[in-house]
């Protein structure tokens, strides 16, 4: 929906501030489960602060083990085979 309306991220549409897109909302929460703010995120992507919201990521999303990227929310590496706590 959002190259449609010609937006390339989620805060330059008006719903986004009004908190009143559905389909965000719902992503959002989904994120915040696994204890993501993706409007976090976003805010840092609009300051320009990209690279460092890329190496905030890296460093955060990675097995405590191997140190190789995992997804959000992961509870087994999938690189080395490690299980451990949500990150």
């Amino acid at each position: 929906m959002l190259r449609a309306r010609k937006y390339e991220f989620c805060y330059e549409c008006p719903k986004y501030e009004k908190r009143s897109c559905e389909k965000f909302e719902k992503l959002a929460k989904g994120y915040l489960e696994d204890n993501v703010n993706i409007r976090t995120s976003l805010e840092k992507i609009k300051a320009s602060k990209v690279k460092e919201w890329l190496k905030e990521s890296k460093e955060r999303f990675k097995c405590p083990y191997c140190k190789k990227p995992l997804p959000t929310g992961a509870k087994k590496c999938y690189h080395c085979g490690e299980e451990f706590p949500q990150i």
